[in-house]
């Protein structure tokens, strides 16, 4: 393996142990956004607005 910031694969990979990520953990990172959102929202609903 060369230099990880020059692969192309979609894979997660581990910077300092160059392991590749479990498929469900790198889904996570790549909608973390989406997911804080959601829950930001749900709390809003459940919490706040009832």
């Amino acid at each position: 393996m060369g230099n990880p910031f020059l692969e192309e694969c979609e894979d997660l990979l581990v910077l300092c142990t160059r392991d590749i990520a479990d498929p469900k953990v790198a889904n996570t990172i790549r909608n973390i956004e989406k997911i804080g959102k959601n829950q930001y929202q749900e709390y809003i609903r459940d919490r706040l607005d009832n």
